[in-house]
């Protein structure tokens, strides 16, 4: 299942990225399924106990690196001081050449207009290459496109889970089921026609047959408290 920095086999990878908001459920959520941990140097300091990450990667000027490489003696540390590129972006560059065949990320909001902006278009530009899932506590983003990349994703959903559908070319053809407003091959035009629609519970499938969108899912099951 590909090889990271340590040898080990890897295929979905969790990056966590540096945010002032830091979902410290949301890691330990989704950690807990990945192959490979990747972590971006400014978000090393925030990680939450019992979480050590295979890769540390950035330009390491958020923090010096031995402050914490007591603390994760096995983790590789990857400098990559490359200014064109946020270590974000960095981090999506090393899954891929580690063999990733999936990327979750959490806390890639950055807790910034801009920065959210940037992950979004970070997103956009690795889509053809690999699946891509944002995570913000219990949302997820993908993109979706009828072109290239992933077209299509099966939900596992509650009732009343919030699914929205957001073009991100001039309009999409969407079919979306098991909704309370399904759609079946539709054009949808930028606007608020495919935002909030809601889940019946089990298997939402969404598949973008022409454009590109963003397809949203807020999860009741993470929402709601323990």
């Amino acid at each position: 299942m590909g090889l990271h920095a340590g040898g080990v086999v890897s295929k979905r990878t969790c990056i966590i990225a540096n945010s002032p908001e830091f979902d410290c459920d949301g890691v330990l959520r989704h950690v807990a399924t990945a192959d490979c941990i990747i972590v971006a140097d400014g978000a090393v300091a925030q990680l939450p106990s019992g979480v050590t990450p295979h890769i540390v990667c950035g330009d390491f000027d958020s923090h010096e690196r031995d402050t914490y490489r007591c603390r994760y003696p096995s983790t590789e540390w990857i400098e990559a001081s490359d200014q064109d590129s946020n270590d974000l972006e960095k981090c999506i560059a090393l899954a891929l050449a580690q063999g990733a065949s999936e990327v979750s990320i959490v806390c890639g909001w950055g807790g910034r207009l801009d920065q959210a902006l940037t992950t979004l278009s970070v997103m956009e530009r690795y889509h053809g290459v690999v699946p891509i899932v944002l995570h913000h506590g219990a949302w997820s983003c993908r993109r979706l496109s009828g072109n290239e990349g992933l077209s299509a994703v099966t939900l596992d959903t509650r009732r009343g889970d919030r699914v929205s559908v957001i073009p991100q070319t001039g309009s999409v053809t969407v079919s979306l089921t098991n909704v309370r407003w399904p759609l079946t091959r539709e054009v949808v035009l930028p606007g608020s026609r495919g935002v909030s629609n809601e889940a019946l519970g089990g298997a939402v499938e969404i598949v973008v047959h022409s454009g590109a969108a963003l397809m949203c899912h807020e999860s009741r099951l993470i929402a709601m408290p323990s």
